[in-house]
């Protein structure tokens, strides 16, 4: 296993690079932490003195007593965009985890080029951990968001992979009942509005356990929650009701302005104070097997 962390200096970038350490050591993985040196110097200097300034403070924080990991990462500074910078290296090392730190540009820029991380997700073909939140040890509590998509299988290989679903894990499912919404106006009653939801998320969660039971070596270990709201609201409710450390779930992108992040992620990743891992929709091998997205019960009559 692979793991790229790319660092921008900052001090937001520190907890990061801590869980990028941190991981490297636990899953007894390579690490390479990356650099890259903007186009536009602000300061005035020249490229050459750019790079190596930088490269030098990489080595210092890279080496003890600054590294406190066994783990000793492959450094490397390089010129250039640094999307651009962090996907040429993912590719060339074919790393099996990117790690970033939180990035936050203005509206505007974030809207019409899209952020770094939208960048990176967008081309990249391995899951992006964006560590939010101090490194305190290993994850907790994981919460995944799984819904009929096609990429929900790549989302349970991810966490699988990473010894994520070795922890305390919650399966957090979004299902709006078919119908629901009509039922009260032609007439049903409450008694039977009622009977229609349960037996409704019902089927949703035998669908996710059937789902768990397809992909997951461990499905007994996940615990489900199947919630009647829309998939942002339900998993930033269950962010706020479970407090998790990590957020897990796949992207998709729609249209310019949420390119690679698609809606939901996009509003996860700005409002979640937790880590976030992203699963590009790019991932998927195959499409999930659930029936509860595709096949719905009439209303009662």
């Amino acid at each position: 296993m692979s793991i790229l962390f790319a660092t921008d200096f900052l001090p937001k970038s520190e907890a990061a690079m801590e869980r990028a350490g941190f991981l490297a050591d636990s899953l007894k993985a390579d690490l390479a932490i990356v650099h890259a040196v903007p186009p536009v110097a602000a300061d005035g200097c020249t490229l050459e003195e750019r790079v190596r300034r930088a490269d030098a403070r990489l080595v210092a924080r890279t080496s003890p007593p600054n590294w406190r990991w066994t783990s000793q990462p492959e450094s490397t500074v390089q010129f250039g965009p640094a999307a651009r910078v962090v996907l040429d290296n993912a590719q060339r090392q074919k790393a099996s985890l990117v790690v970033l730190g939180p990035h936050r540009g203005s509206a505007f820029t974030d809207a019409m080029n899209g952020t770094i991380t939208e960048k990176v997700l967008g081309a990249s073909t391995c899951p992006l951990l964006i560590a939010q939140r101090d490194m305190q040890g290993e994850y907790r509590h994981v919460l995944i968001a799984l819904d009929g998509s096609a990429n929900a299988a790549a989302v349970i290989g991810a966490v699988e992979s990473l010894g994520l679903h070795d922890n305390a894990t919650t399966v957090i499912h979004a299902h709006e009942p078919p119908y629901a919404g009509m039922m009260s106006t032609v007439g049903v009653g409450g008694d039977a509005t009622a009977a229609y939801a349960e037996a409704s998320r019902a089927q949703a969660t035998a669908g996710i356990r059937e789902l768990l039971h397809v992909h997951s070596n461990d499905p007994g270990r996940y615990r489900i929650v199947v919630v009647e709201r829309r998939p942002a609201t339900a998993i930033l409710g269950a962010v706020e009701r479970l407090r998790p450390d990590l957020v897990v779930l796949g992207t998709r992108g729609h249209g310019r302005f949420r390119r690679a992040l698609g809606s939901v992620a996009s509003d996860v990743l700005r409002a979640a104070q937790c880590d976030v891992l992203l699963v590009p929709e790019r991932m998927a091998r195959k499409p999930a097997t659930l029936t509860f997205n595709r096949t719905a019960a009439p209303p009662p009559q």
